[in-house]
């Protein structure tokens, strides 16, 4: 009887790592988002008040070129003068942050951005974290895929997460959307072309 209860025990407890390994979304993700809001909260802010500065719709910044932001497919990279944001930049990313976006008010934090980088092999998933500036939380016109936001601690700050498997079982997509998909794997392009990295400004 007691091996019969440990094998059951195994057997959920096997189950529900799959499940896990699966998605690979964090089960405590909220609770690391906000280890990583409080131990990093002056650089995060100086960050997401930098770039809700500038004019630009969207804004991206990849993890290994700190010093560069990606504004548009004309401009290209436009590199980052203020050594204060260039520091914090950088120290963000040497937390383990790996891509910063910022479209229109709201400026987001990955913590993980599998999603984009093999959309065609199993990693479909990302989460981190996510500023408003006026407030309310984003929906799927400000983060791609987005499948789970809960607010933080801080004011205006969310965890967010994006599953793109369970996105698309909520969304069906068309054939634009499938066309994309299909055309870009590379993790960079895929990104730019699905945000629309053109000379859109907000003034």
């Amino acid at each position: 009887m007691v091996k019969k209860k440990w094998l059951i025990a195994g057997i959920v407890a096997f189950v529900a790592f799959s499940a896990f390994a699966a998605t690979q979304l964090p089960l405590d993700g909220i609770l690391k988002a906000e280890k990583e809001m409080q131990a990093n909260k002056k650089q995060l802010e100086i960050v997401a008040s930098f770039l809700l500065e500038l004019e630009y719709y969207t804004i991206f910044i990849l993890d290994g070129e700190p010093s560069t932001m990606y504004v548009g497919e004309e401009d290209g990279g436009i590199p980052i003068e203020n050594k204060e944001v260039k520091s914090a930049i950088k120290h963000l990313f040497n937390r383990g942050f790996q891509t910063i976006d910022k479209k229109s008010n709201y400026v987001s934090f990955s913590m993980s951005n599998s999603l984009f980088k093999e959309l065609r092999e199993g990693t479909e998933n990302g989460y981190g974290i996510v500023y408003s500036k006026n407030g309310p939380a984003p929906n799927n016109q400000f983060i791609d895929f987005l499948t789970e936001i809960k607010p933080l601690k801080e004011d205006r700050w969310f965890y967010y997460e994006e599953d793109f498997k369970e996105w698309k079982r909520r969304n069906p997509i068309d054939e634009n959307m499938r066309n994309l998909i299909d055309q870009y794997t590379n993790f960079s392009d895929f990104r730019m072309s699905l945000s629309g990295y053109t000379e859109c400004k907000t003034k």
